[in-house]
């Protein structure tokens, strides 16, 4: 049987138009404009292109002639979930009209009129910040909120600022991205098998968004882990990242272990639906500028996360499409492992 199905395929490189090279507009070809903007939020910008293609039960795909040039599949041999890509797509676009916090709208739009003097010419973003990255990820970043001056004025998460920097330079060195800089949305950055947001979506004042405004945003953070079927890593920035994170767990209906997990930098638990939980300070410049985060101690963390993810690819801990419901081993769900270099805490929003 032959199954017609919507796949997500890369022009070569050399075969790309020049429009396509600077900002993947083929899609306005088609006359799907809707789509090429749902793609570019996706974050994969540059010769990604909507089409139907002929594939099989096996899931092995034919080159095919999309805008009368061939095309090749972004896996051989892997059928891509269009569906979830595009419930991610209609996610991220309901974010970025979102004005449910009357505080947050003004702050984020104040800072957007007012602008930075060094980015005077630049239009800044001003709106919700939407996630980012590979929606197969098996890694989910959590942070806290976009920064003023970053993903407030780029229009992604973790870009323009100093606290992306560190990330960007660590998920490069360990494989989850393809270069080590973020510097605005058209730069060429894509994640692989990791996903980024935040537990609040727009820049909040003095970087302190309220309880409401976190209740607020919690059902995005929620139909993120929902709709992300393949993650088995999660590594939150901060304390706040963690305990948010917990919440979006129990309010799916996941089982918490008793006492509650403690937030401290380079902790992880094993929790009972099969998720591996890290946590890590936040890459602030208060943590990274007074010694708190060192670099090594910040590429520890994603170390660890591609070790538990090879683990479970080679080990067989979790079939690679299962829903994460089970415990993983014989690890009691919920037990703490540190990595050290760090310490544990219930206060502090590191």
């Amino acid at each position: 049987m032959r199954l017609w199905g919507t796949c997500i395929v890369r022009i070569p490189a050399d075969r790309r138009t020049d429009d396509e090279k600077s900002d993947g507009r083929a899609d306005e070809k088609a006359g799907d404009e809707s789509a090429r903007r749902r793609i570019l939020d996706w974050g994969t910008t540059v010769g990604y292109h909507k089409c139907l293609m002929n594939h099989h039960e096996k899931g092995h795909h034919a080159n095919r002639n999309v805008f009368g040039r061939q095309v090749e599949p972004l896996q051989r041999g892997i059928v891509i979930d269009f569906r979830s890509m595009r419930s991610l797509a209609v996610l991220n676009q309901s974010i970025t009209e979102c004005r449910k916090c009357p505080r947050l709208v003004d702050h984020r739009e104040a800072i957007a009129r007012m602008k930075r003097k060094q980015y005077r010419d630049w239009m800044y973003w001003g709106r919700p910040v939407p996630a980012f990255g590979d929606p197969s990820a098996r890694l989910f970043i959590i942070g806290l909120a976009p920064a003023a001056h970053g993903g407030n004025r780029t229009g992604r998460i973790f870009t323009g600022d100093r606290s992306g920097d560190w990330l960007y330079e660590a998920l490069h060195r360990y494989g989850f991205a393809n270069q080590p800089h973020s510097i605005h949305k058209d730069d060429g950055l894509a994640l692989k098998d990791c996903y980024i947001a935040a537990v609040v979506r727009c820049a909040p004042p003095d970087n302190k968004p309220t309880p409401d405004e976190f209740d607020c945003c919690r059902p995005y953070l929620i139909e993120e882990l929902r709709l992300l079927k393949k993650v088995r890593v999660i590594v939150t920035l901060g304390k706040i990242a963690f305990d948010q994170y917990l919440k979006a767990c129990r309010e799916l209906g996941h089982d918490l272990p008793s006492p509650a997990l403690r937030f401290g930098h380079g902790v992880i638990y094993r929790l009972s639906w099969g998720a591996t939980l890290i946590g890590s300070y936040h890459p602030s410049q208060q943590n990274t500028f007074t010694g708190k985060l060192t670099t090594s101690m910040f590429h520890g963390v994603f170390e660890r996360a591609r070790a538990v993810l090879s683990d479970a690819s080679e080990g067989g801990n979790v079939d690679e499409g299962a829903d994460l419901h089970t415990p993983r081993r014989s690890r009691p769900p919920g037990q703490r492992i540190n990595l050290g270099g760090g310490r544990s805490s219930r206060r502090g929003t590191s």
